[in-house]
């Protein structure tokens, strides 16, 4: 992977982050793209589990990053001649990579949720999914019947969380990645849509998270707070104006922040769950700012139609708050886009997100869409507390310092770009993986106790057929990784992790 450049690119990223590398060269043959398998990140794994692994390295992998990259996504796409049409629909596997003394093992296993026993059981798919439905499927008796527990995960109280948007987190043991079961909040949220997304805040460590029910009323949005070891400390449920998809939201010190975009949900049209979400562009989108001192405190904005799966760094001073999104023109990667990956790994109407910024005044009770030309999308960020460098900012004042993300710089491709953005500056660094390489969601890792800061980002090479790690000094991403650990074997493409130092 990356083989022609890699050599020159370790040893330069090597200097910057004081390492003496001693890297292999290898040359990637030359590949045309009508002989590349695109498909290979979205086949079915077979086997239930992946036995501990250790990876081979090249270059130089830090002491300092000590500790356990998670990873989920969805891994189960066939059984029988039944296959998955839409990427979400594919039961969790979660992969590990236990990064110790400068080594790297792996591991992996999927989730057992009850719907993935069941059906491992039965051998064949029992109820429909998401984005896809079958002959003779079985009804539902609440979320959970077909929670795939497949989209990210949280480490919560000593445990290791596998969640999902449409029901229940799952309950992992972070060492052998065994199932212990449904997580319950409290008996009254049992079965409850509960999002792959939640938000630790920062000032006391609690989780905020919500949970999206378009088929209830007009659209309802609940929102949770929630305490370590205390549990759920408050629930608010939201009537929407309309029922249109969500996935992510954002925080500031004072508040919670969710957009609604005019992906609405028609409950008498499609087949399936994505089905029924039609794009209606006419509608507008709605920002909403809640208060976390008091949940009743709402206040709605109007903005121009667009999609939003993630969000980035979010502020707020004197009543104005700055949150940055990933930003597409319409919902078209969702309902056809992930059709499109799942069958040939390469989409024909492809639009990109961009990095965009919402800036909403609550005095002015005013709000603007701020876009920029920078493809971004599976954004994370590098905040910094502006109030502990100089006296003339309040307390609590952060800004960010850089956004990093992953992109596609070829229109019908999944992410093959690295990026880091500094949008106080416009200053924008890449690193572009070979041809035939798909590039995941990047993580920052600093360790404590060091000045160290360091990326992490798995990647699937498909010409080579392997799968692994690479790690980048984050000042410095363009000089490509500093050390890298691959395994032949050729995991999934999944959604998001999470590291535990």
């Amino acid at each position: 992977m990356q083989r022609r450049t890699f050599l020159k690119n370790a040893i330069q990223a090597g200097a910057y982050a004081g390492a003496a590398l001693t890297v292999p060269t290898m040359v990637q043959a030359a590949t045309s793209n009508a002989d590349i398998d695109w498909s290979l990140g979205w086949q079915s794994v077979d086997v239930d589990s992946f036995s501990p692994l250790q990876m081979k390295t090249i270059g130089h992998i830090p002491s300092s990053l000590s500790g356990n990259l998670f990873r989920n996504g969805p891994a189960k796409m066939q059984r029988g001649n039944q296959h998955y049409k839409h990427w979400f629909d594919g039961d969790g596997m979660v992969q590990q990579f236990s990064f110790d003394a400068g080594k790297v093992s792996h591991q992996g296993k999927f989730v057992q949720t009850e719907k993935y026993v069941a059906e491992q059981a039965a051998g064949k798919f029992l109820y429909a999914s998401a984005g896809t439905t079958f002959e003779n499927t079985m009804p539902t008796s609440n979320n959970d019947s077909i929670n795939t527990a497949n989209t990210a995960l949280l480490e919560w109280d000593n445990e290791l969380l596998a969640l999902w948007e449409g029901g229940s987190a799952y309950r992992l043991d972070p060492n052998s990645l065994s199932t212990k079961g449904v997580k319950t909040w409290s008996k009254e949220m049992q079965h409850m849509p509960f999002s792959a997304h939640p938000l630790i805040d920062p000032t006391d460590g609690s989780m905020w998270n919500f949970g999206f029910a378009p088929y209830a009323d007009k659209g309802m949005l609940f929102v949770y707070h929630i305490q370590p070891k205390a549990g759920i400390q408050k629930v608010k449920a939201i009537n929407l104006p309309f029922s249109g998809y969500m996935h992510d939201f954002a925080q500031t010190q004072g508040s919670l922040i969710f957009l609604v975009p005019p992906h609405h949900f028609a409950n008498n049209s499609g087949q399936t769950f994505i089905d029924k979400f039609l794009w209606q562009p006419e509608m507008g989108s709605r920002l909403l700012i809640v208060s976390k001192n008091d949940l009743n405190d709402q206040q709605w904005f109007e903005l121009p139609a667009g999609f939003v799966f993630h969000f980035g760094h979010a502020t707020e001073q004197n009543n104005e708050l700055r949150v940055n999104v990933s930003w597409y023109e319409d919902a078209s990667l969702l309902s056809q886009g992930m059709t499109e990956l799942m069958a040939t790994g390469q989409i024909e109407n492809s639009e990109h997100a961009v990095s965009a910024t919402i800036v909403a005044n609550r005095n002015t009770k005013t709000c603007e869409l701020l876009k920029t030309n920078v493809a971004m999308e599976f954004p994370g960020f590098d905040e910094i507390d502006l109030s502990a460098n100089s006296s003339i900012f309040g307390v609590g004042r952060k800004t960010v310092r850089a956004l990093f993300s992953s992109k596609s710089i070829s229109p019908r491709r999944h992410k093959n770009t690295l990026v880091s953005y500094k949008p106080q500056s416009g200053e924008h660094k890449e690193y572009v993986y070979d041809t035939g390489v798909f590039a995941e969601e990047p993580l920052l890792i600093k360790p404590k106790d060091t000045n160290d800061s360091w990326l992490v980002q798995t990647f699937l090479d498909v010409v080579n057929k392997q799968s692994g790690i690479n790690i980048f000094n984050a000042a410095h991403i363009e000089a490509g990784p500093i050390g890298q650990a691959i395994t032949d074997r050729t995991l999934p493409l999944g959604f998001h992790g999470t590291f535990i130092a």
